[in-house]
């Protein structure tokens, strides 16, 4: 994707996740992923712009250029998007009640922890067999965090997941370990939030 150069600031591995997360969501509207998967495009989008909200105003606030790139074009600058489709997210919600404050941060902790402990130090991808165990790793913990809210879009959102970890882990191979470590670590916490986050969508 090219999103990786040497020396790494503070804020790039929160900026590759958001582009590696929205290359997903653009390449997922380009295979249509909607004709197999009961998941809407405009969905993806309304969870990535969010999640990316907070970063505007937030404790951990992005500097205010880059968050302009990464809402208003969103994806790899080195290269167009497959589509458009980020340019029509939906009006979709993801309020979490406070009733329900401790499902969202213990899910989002314990994906991230598992993910963290498989993929961190990963040294190579098999592409034939990630998706799917990704898939099956995750669907185990929500599963056990938050059983009632599982759906049939719980596929979709982590066949996202997987398509942006799986090319943050193939690229950050070439940088050095302190990075790809930060890189990935980032990456994985992202995902974890929008896959927590999407259900509980309104």
């Amino acid at each position: 994707m090219g999103l990786f150069n040497k020396g790494l600031t503070e804020e790039a591995p929160v900026v590759m996740s958001f582009q590696m997360i929205a290359v997903a969501i653009d390449v997922s509207a380009y295979t249509n992923i909607e004709s197999t998967i009961d998941i809407k495009v405009a969905d993806l989008w309304a969870l990535y712009f969010w999640v990316l909200a907070p970063l505007e105003n937030g404790k951990s606030k992005l500097p205010s250029e880059l968050y302009k790139v990464l809402k208003w074009a969103p994806g790899n600058p080195m290269n167009p998007n497959l589509t458009n489709s980020h340019e029509t997210p939906s009006n979709a919600s993801f309020v979490v009640h406070p009733d329900h404050y401790q499902m969202h941060v213990e899910t989002v902790s314990e994906l991230t922890a598992t993910l963290k402990g498989i993929y961190l130090n990963l040294p190579a991808v098999n592409d034939s067999t990630f998706m799917s165990e990704f898939a099956s790793v995750a669907i185990q913990i929500l599963n056990r965090t938050m059983p009632e809210r599982v759906s049939r879009s719980t596929q979709g959102v982590l066949a996202v997941g997987a398509l942006a970890l799986r090319s943050a882990l193939k690229e950050s191979n070439s940088l050095r370990a302190a990075d790809k470590s930060k890189v990935r670590g980032a990456i994985i916490f992202w995902i974890s939030m929008m896959v927590a986050t999407w259900h509980f969508k309104n």
